[in-house]
């Protein structure tokens, strides 16, 4: 994966190598893990107690049995939601855990009514309600960075609308009425100023290149974070996008006429060269024949740059319409020829190497139900000594299964399927 962005990336350079358009931080995944991850050491207080309640309740096997017969037959609670207990590698198992906490709160109050030594972890009706503001704030990230660690489908088009409603939600929360939050999300808003002050001006081009989105939805973005001021920076987008289809322009012209050249050269037609007998010579000191082929160069390249006024002037696309962008640019490749060029190059812009990486992370492995409590450090020997382990030719695995034999098939079973949004943050 990232020797395939490399390669996009020399080519787009050579396209337009002397302006910043492609100044891009592709790691975008890994940025949303550090702004959440910046916040959640400072709320750590009702994480905490929520964490240590999971882990009382899923410490033995009987006990979380009695749990989920409790909320089945008292709550009729569909227990096939389980309780996720957070991972310290993954700040989207926090979230999860916090989600599932919810959906279990009267079952877990309950179990604090009835059990001495869980009662220490129970939570205050404010700290409750503190937990589920928490949630849907976390919902936020959890569901751009599912989008943008996506493989199945474009995503650079997705770049500004993701970082749009992170950056909205930070600027809202912070001048909102939960106080408790506000320290949380300061320390977010330094990471996020940190690493997108300013927008991508390639990926936010792939954005006006989405037939859902164009010009409207950034003009209405922009406005809702800069008011007055959305006009300079929606301009400063798009005259970067009609310089860089110019660039485009340019280098067709180029290939096409040195196509033309050769044919020429290659095709000798008769009746063509007897044309040349009946040619007129006006006379005159003035040649205009270069001069007019000057003209239609310009005259064609201002046709070519009405593309994405044209593609602009058009009514977008159904929000909810379900469209490949890529195949719609392939389909519209003969009327906008130069701007469908440029926008299969910038569409296939990867924004995250999430996707890939997770494949070869050991964190599954490593950081099972039991282990789950593990701290970093702990976790990197481990993933050390399996290396060595594996080096020198054993072939014992981390994390065997033997060590969760404790736990339910079909919890097994669901932390399987969450595997797939437990991404290798």
């Amino acid at each position: 994966m990232l020797l395939i962005m490399m390669c996009w990336f020399l080519i787009l350079k050579i396209v337009f190598v002397r302006t910043k358009l492609f100044c891009v931080r592709v790691l975008c995944a890994h940025i949303l893990n550090l702004i959440v991850k910046a916040g959640l050491e400072l709320a750590d207080d009702v994480v905490g107690k929520i964490r240590n309640r999971i882990k009382y309740i899923k410490k033995l096997g009987i006990r979380r049995k009695k749990f989920y017969d409790v909320a089945d037959k008292s709550f009729h609670l569909n227990v096939t939601k389980k309780l996720h207990q957070d991972v310290c590698v993954r700040w989207n198992s926090t979230y999860l855990m916090l989600e599932s906490s919810l959906y279990y709160r009267v079952v877990l109050d309950y179990w604090g009514q009835r059990d001495k030594d869980y009662q220490i972890f129970a939570l205050s009706d404010k700290e409750w309600r503190n937990v589920a503001i928490l949630c849907k704030f976390l919902k936020v990230f959890y569901d751009v960075t599912c989008i943008f660690s996506s493989s199945n489908y474009p995503t650079a088009n997705l770049y500004f609308r993701g970082v749009w409603k992170v950056h909205k939600l930070l600027l809202d929360t912070v001048k909102g009425p939960h106080s408790f939050l506000t320290p949380m999300v300061k320390q977010m808003q330094d990471k996020f100023n940190k690493y997108w002050a300013e927008y991508s001006l390639i990926l936010s081009c792939a954005a006006i290149l989405d037939p859902h989105y164009k010009l409207n939805y950034m003009q209405y973005c922009f406005t809702t974070i800069y008011g007055i001021h959305a006009s300079d920076f929606v301009e400063t987008i798009l005259s970067n996008l009609r310089l860089l289809l110019d660039e485009y322009a340019k280098k067709s012209k180029s290939t096409s006429s040195s196509l033309a050249e050769n044919s020429n050269v290659s095709d000798k037609d008769p009746v063509d060269s007897s044309l040349h007998q009946h040619s007129v010579d006006f006379g005159g000191d003035f040649d205009e024949s270069d001069d007019y082929k000057r003209y239609l160069n310009e005259s064609s390249t201002k046709s070519e740059k009405s593309q994405l006024n044209i593609y602009l002037e058009e009514p977008e696309l159904e929000w909810n319409s379900q469209i490949d962008v890529l195949d719609y640019w392939s389909k519209s490749s003969v009327r906008y020829n130069e701007l469908s060029l440029v926008a299969r190059d910038l569409l296939a812009i990867p924004i995250s190497t999430v996707a890939s990486e997770s494949a070869f992370s050991m964190g599954k492995k490593v950081i099972t139900p039991l282990r789950s409590s593990l701290k970093p450090k702990m976790v990197q020997a481990v993933v050390c000594l399996d290396d060595w382990m594996r080096a020198k030719g054993f072939s014992i695995e981390v994390g065997d299964k033997n060590d969760d034999e404790d736990d339910e098939d079909d919890e097994d079973k669901e932390d399987d399927e969450d595997d797939i949004s437990s991404i290798a943050f």
